[in-house]
């Protein structure tokens, strides 16, 4: 039944014709056409929510750990990078090089999640809707957002490093 009045009002009213029609005829379950569409993607809604979760769980811990490796990185380092700069380094080279120490972590990171993810797709395929499980696409997307943001996490303590004093480093 097509109408543009409000569902609470329609259900009496519907309830009234089919007893005028019919009095014999039950009237049950009336909902509307966009309630039976919520409800019949509610699980794959509420597996797609979960799965958002837990990804944004896994970015906030991946950036927090490679932060912090990096972070402890420099400062065991820091005595090396204090000599480098004592003897000419530019800071922009001091920064390439703390930069390509992140990149090493985020690579091996990458090679190793998306061979774990390809092998755990087929785990998957019951809670991805209207996407394939090996979708090339999101595969790309999303090991671009976790390579850049992973660099982000690597620039702080890169940038830190090139303020490094040489003298204070060469004392430590």
């Amino acid at each position: 039944m097509r109408t543009a009045q409000a569902t609470p009002g329609l259900h009496l009213a519907v309830r009234r014709i089919v007893k005028q029609a019919d009095d014999a005829l039950p009237v049950f379950s009336l909902r509307s056409a966009s309630e039976l569409v919520s409800n019949s993607i509610a699980t794959e809604r509420f597996d797609m929510f979960v799965v958002a979760a837990f990804a944004t769980l896994a970015l906030t811990l991946s950036v927090a750990g490679l932060y912090s490796v990096i972070s402890y990185l420099v400062v065991h380092t820091r005595s090396e990078l204090g000599l480098r700069m004592a003897l000419g380094a530019p800071p922009g080279r001091i920064l390439r090089m703390v930069l390509i120490s992140g990149c090493r972590f985020v690579s091996a990171g990458i090679l190793v999640g998306t061979v774990l993810a390809l092998i755990l797709t087929r785990f998957m395929r019951s809670m991805l809707f209207g996407v394939m499980e090996t979708d090339h696409v999101t595969f790309a997307l999303v090991i671009v957002l976790l390579a850049g943001v992973s660099m982000l996490a690597a620039l702080v303590p890169a940038i830190r490093a090139t303020k490094v004093d040489p003298a204070v480093s060469l004392r430590l």
